[in-house]
Order: C-alpha cells, then sequence, then structure tokens
C-alpha cells in the first residue's frame, strides 16, 4: 500500500470512530441517535407487498411522520430563538468593539472585529449550531418518511394494476364456452328431414 492508501484507510477509520461516538454521544431531545434509528427507521418495504401488509405500513409511516413533524416544529422554534438570540449579541458586541476602537488612534479591519465579536459570544453560536443540528435531523426524518411512503404508494399502485390485469385476463378465460354444435350431435333433425324426402 502506498503513503495515500494508508492515509485514506486511516480516514475511514477515524470517521467510523466519530460515527460510532455520535450514535452514542450526540443527543437530540433527550436520546441518543441509536433510540432514534430504532424508533423511525426500524421497517423495511417488501418490493413486493400485499394489500394488507401496504396498509400497515402506511399507517405506521403517517404516525411516524406526524410524530417527527412534531419533534421538527419545536426544534425550528427552538433553533429561531436561539439564533436570534446569537446575532443580537453578535451585533451588540461588533458596535460595542467598534466604538472602542474608535477611540485609538487606528481603526482595525472589518474582518478582526468580525473574529473578536464571534469569539465573545462563541457559547450563543455553539448553541445555535446545536439547535440547526437538531432542526436539520429532524427534517431529514421527515424527508426520508416521505421518500418510504412515496415508495410504498408505488407498490400499491404496481400490485393493483398488476391484480386488475390478472382478474381481466382471468375472467376472459373463465367464461364457459358454448357447445359446438354438429351435425351428428344434432342428427335427429337432418335425420328427419332424410325421412321426409325418402317418403
Amino acid at each position: 500500500m502506498t503513503a495515500l492508501d494508508d492515509r485514506i484507510v486511516e480516514s475511514v477509520e477515524n470517521f467510523k470512530g466519530i460515527r460510532r461516538v455520535l450514535n452514542e454521544r450526540l443527543i437530540i431531545g433527550g436520546k441518543n441517535l441509536q433510540h432514534w434509528k430504532a424508533k423511525f427507521f426500524d421497517f423495511d418495504i417488501p418490493e413486493d407487498a400485499d394489500p394488507i401488509v401496504c396498509r400497515h405500513l402506511s399507517v405506521k409511516i403517517m404516525q411516524l411522520n406526524q410524530s417527527a413533524s412534531v419533534f421538527l416544529t419545536n426544534a425550528n422554534a427552538r433553533y429561531n430563538a436561539i439564533k436570534d438570540s446569537a446575532d443580537w449579541l453578535y451585533k451588540e458586541k461588533y458596535q460595542e468593539l467598534v466604538a472602542q476602537y474608535r477611540q485609538g488612534e487606528r481603526m482595525p479591519a472589518a474582518a478582526f472585529i468580525e473574529t473578536m465579536a464571534k469569539a465573545s459570544i462563541n457559547e450563543a453560536l455553539n448553541m445555535a449550531m446545536v439547535a440547526e443540528v437538531e432542526k436539520n435531523f429532524w427534517r431529514d426524518v421527515i424527508n426520508y418518511l416521505t421518500r418510504c411512503r412515496k415508495q410504498l404508494e408505488n407498490i400499491t399502485m404496481n400490485n393493483a394494476l398488476i391484480q386488475r390485469i390478472e382478474g381481466q385476463a382471468g375472467g376472459a378465460s373463465g367464461y364457459a364456452e358454448a357447445p359446438d354444435v354438429t351435425a351428428e350431435e344434432d342428427g335427429d333433425f337432418f335425420d328427419s328431414d332424410d325421412e321426409d324426402e325418402e317418403e
């Protein structure tokens, strides 16, 4: 293996470690990711499900979507409140630093002031970042459930179409065939004519 290959392998292993830590320690709504995975992702959609299975899965997905929508609404409210608070703190600190530097001989670059202002409200910014992660998590859960619901709808429509086609084919072949009328089977009728002619 080359040095590049070694770095790639090391990066993959580091990613696996980070993912494992996040699954166990990243808390959303008071629970870790493993808990939410078992609640919202622990179901499979079969490729050829019968109508009863599709109906049960559809109800389950609808209930999960409703629960996730409530979590998303709450997460959005928290994120907006924390983000607005962080923005207000940033503007206040930025203006305060500008006022202080104006009293000196030289005004530093705007980028420097921005960095100083953000550093002073680092805790508020971190809270906003965590709130955004939670909001995006519930948005992704709803998007996943929506894709599953659409997949289930496609399976249901395909099954209904197949059943309709099979029903039509079965109905066409299910009609009783008309008896084949032949001279031999209705010989009495023709024989009577022959007898009349002979007389």
